[in-house]
């Protein structure tokens, strides 16, 4: 699914997108989900990338440096994926990817993975 239709759809269930704030949660859903969008944009003002569900500026990254990410490609690219390989990208907010659900609860991350509704 969009981008744009992710949080809308979190908000269903009183969840967000996920947020990456470690390593270690970066490599979870990684091994766990795959490419997957994350809850962080910089539509507001390009180069500034903040959580979408709170409007705070991210504070943990894990650019595709490589690639020379995040490229901002065509002046387009406004949201946050995060690829197979563990590497966050920015990439058009019509792109589709698989939707992951983060639930916060007391200090523990739970995380599900939805898919449209086509497939359930």
């Amino acid at each position: 699914m969009a981008f744009d239709e992710g949080p809308r759809r979190c908000n269903e269930f009183g969840a967000h997108l996920p947020d990456v704030t470690s390593s270690s949660e970066n490599a979870f859903l990684t091994n766990t989900f795959a490419q997957i969008f994350l809850d962080e944009t910089d539509r507001q003002r390009e180069g500034q990338w903040v959580w979408l569900n709170n409007g705070q500026i991210i504070t943990y990254t894990n650019w595709d440096s490589v690639l020379g990410e995040p490229n901002n490609k065509y002046g387009a690219e406004h949201c946050l994926q995060l690829r197979d390989y563990g590497k966050s990208n920015d990439m058009t907010c019509t792109n589709t990817e698989k939707l992951c659900v983060n639930y916060k609860f007391d200090n523990l991350n739970v995380y599900l993975k939805m898919l449209p509704k086509r497939y359930r």
